[in-house]
């Protein structure tokens, strides 16, 4: 019978020596981010996946909408796909000698509508024939509601696109709007540099993962983003209200007296602003608080924390502040992109109450075409029922996951501008309206404007010794 052959002791050498192996290739990762990525490597082949963090609470979503792209997204596909390659591949445009121009007046009801019901489609039977369209936009019937060409007031889409170099297949919406909001230079230059924002804080989350960025070559093409880009975009229809009632809002003076009451918590040296809580839609349980909340759990688990850049479309500059400033709160690195700029709806004359020059109207629509395709190359999208995102995520190219809500912000601010309209041309028909007016709104009134607030009468703008002034300021505060 055999004995046993005794173990031999493991040699301290050897220990040591299969450490060092593991310490040199596999780095311990920093700040829940799984690193599978090595010193040299280009930004397509670094990648990153998120690691729940410990001792997180976990986020429970107000709208389900979340859940469905929440899933992690495949980490080898971040920062590999270039919208304009993935258009060539899969849209085969194809080079014309002939241009069909249509003369007509295609937008009524704002771009994002326009691009889907009438240039894709008036364009449709051009390209099926291959030709380019040249869609001019024109207005004789209706001047004053719609605008006219000579001082910008009429949206033309070729005054920020350039007219179609290729020919596709018109029945295909995605590659028709791509064909068709390709930017001239005023707008391809702002683009150019939101980009590059864009790229920059993407090259600084991969340094931080031990990553190398791809050269930027000069007289090449820039890399594709080396992280994916979340869209953000909020219509709470501030551009139209201060359009229509321009005079009662401007009447109220800056509501300077009301920030200490509206603006509360931290977000690095600023304080978050009222638009978490006023932009909302009670009829659909909608609030900006909430649906930012939800956006960001959304993203961290798609893309991992800190891992991922945000654009923020809004026609309320205070949307895109309280944004910034929540991701702030929240002790998030993720950097937000904001393009400041002059913002309206494009479709529909300005009010004779509020003037603007021919640029600043051209630049209204131009800041239109840059926040489109911005945020038709994002790979998820946010927003509420509208159709501009919607004409976005047909122009992407690369897949985009999209949450879609139930919501519209612009019904309830169209009633709160209603009481007001009603309270200055009173006012203003007694006595002339002097600095930080006060509205002098019945007891029927302020109830209407109660059911519109948060909370009702228990809001706090109740308590201020005017309340008429007070809610209303809160609603600026919201939105301007």
């Amino acid at each position: 019978m055999k004995t046993s052959q005794k173990m031999r002791p493991f040699p301290f050498c050897n220990a040591l020596l299969i450490l060092s192996f593991f310490v040199a290739f596999f780095p311990p990762a920093i700040s829940g981010i799984d690193e599978s990525c090595k010193a040299g490597d280009g930004s397509q082949s670094c990648v990153s996946k998120s690691k729940p963090a410990k001792n997180k609470k976990k986020h429970v979503y107000t709208y389900p909408d979340f859940l469905t792209v929440s899933s992690q997204f495949p980490a080898r596909d971040m920062g590999s796909c270039d919208p304009d390659v993935a258009y060539m591949k899969g849209c085969r445009p194809k080079k014309a000698d002939c241009t069909e121009k249509i003369v007509d007046h295609f937008s009524h009801h704002g771009i994002g509508n326009a691009l889907i019901t009438t240039y894709s489609r008036r364009a449709a039977g051009i390209f099926d024939r291959g030709c380019k369209p040249k869609l001019v936009d024109e207005n004789v019937k209706n001047v004053n509601k719609y605008g006219k060409s000579e001082d910008g007031t009429l949206f033309q889409l070729l005054s920020h696109v350039k007219v179609p170099e290729h020919v596709v297949n018109g029945s295909d919406m995605k590659c028709s709007i791509y064909t068709l909001t390709q930017p001239r230079k005023e707008a391809r230059i702002i683009i150019d540099k939101l980009k590059d924002e864009w790229r920059d804080a993407s090259d600084e989350i991969l340094v931080k993962a031990g990553g190398m960025p791809q050269e930027r070559k000069r007289g090449e093409k820039a890399p594709v983003p080396a992280r994916p880009l979340v869209g953000v975009h909020i219509r709470t229809g501030w551009a139209d209200e201060t359009n229509r009632r321009f005079k009662g809002w401007d009447a109220l003076g800056t509501c300077a007296d009301y920030l200490d009451v509206y603006f509360s918590g931290t977000a690095g040296n600023r304080r978050l602003g009222p638009a978490g809580r006023g932009v909302r839609d009670g009829k659909n349980n909608l609030s900006l608080e909430l649906l930012i909340a939800d956006t960001v759990a959304a993203s961290d688990e798609a893309f991992g924390e800190n891992n991922y850049v945000v654009y923020v479309a809004s026609d309320a500059p205070a949307v895109k502040r309280y944004i910034k400033d929540f991701y702030a709160s929240e002790g998030s690195k993720v950097h937000v992109i904001l393009h400041e700029g002059i913002m309206g709806h494009n479709a529909g004359k300005l009010s004779d109450k509020l003037q603007r020059t021919k640029e600043e109207n051209l630049e209204v629509g131009r800041n239109s075409i840059v926040d489109l395709i911005m945020l038709s190359e994002a790979t998820l999208l946010v927003h509420l029922s509208s159709k501009f995102p919607d004409a976005a995520s047909h122009r992407n190219q690369c897949g985009q996951r999209t949450v879609k809500l139930r919501g519209h912000p612009r019904h309830g601010l169209d009633d709160v501008g209603s009481i007001l309209e009603r309270a200055f041309d009173r006012d203003s028909g007694l006595e002339p309206i002097g600095k930080d007016w006060v509205p002098n709104l019945d007891e029927k009134a302020l109830n209407k404007l109660a059911e519109l607030l948060p909370k009702g009468r228990l809001h706090e703008c109740f308590e201020d010794v005017t309340p008429s002034r007070s809610c209303m300021c809160f609603f600026k505060l919201s939105h301007v």
